[in-house]
């Protein structure tokens, strides 16, 4: 698969599930053993992706991810990324605070054939949780 192309299937993961809610796009895209590693924990498959995008979803309603640049070499996409969104559901046994949510991060996305199989995912976890108040 071209740096072109998988660029533009990490796109629409930013902008079709995370942005869109539109989470059938991660089965399309990522594949059955997929795994995320990230500041809040481990997310695997494309169900354990979804159900990580619907708890940040209930959390923040107004969820939005800005991608700020992205890379490609060979089978991996770099993405520099600002998440903002408002803190109106519970997270994790924090309850919400009414409080506005804007990180930046980035994600390192490998790709195995034409499907994402790995990402490791770095936002500054100390802010995300001084800004939830």
């Amino acid at each position: 698969m071209s740096t072109k192309k998988n660029k533009e299937k990490v796109r629409r993961i930013f902008e079709e599930a995370i942005n869109k809610g539109n989470l059938a796009v991660t089965d399309e895209i990522m594949a059955a053993n997929y795994v995320l590693h990230g500041p809040l924990g481990e997310s695997k498959g494309p169900d354990g992706f979804k159900q990580m995008l619907t708890m940040m979803g209930t959390a923040f309603p107004d969820l939005h991810c800005t991608v700020e640049d992205m890379v490609a070499e060979g089978d991996m996409v770099a993405t520099r990324f600002t998440i903002r969104g408002t803190f109106k559901g519970e997270l994790m046994g924090i309850a919400p605070t009414g409080k506005n949510l804007n990180i930046k991060g980035s994600v390192f996305v490998r790709f195995a054939g034409d499907k994402e199989i790995e990402a490791f995912e770095f936002f500054d976890l100390l802010a995300f949780y001084q800004q939830l108040g």
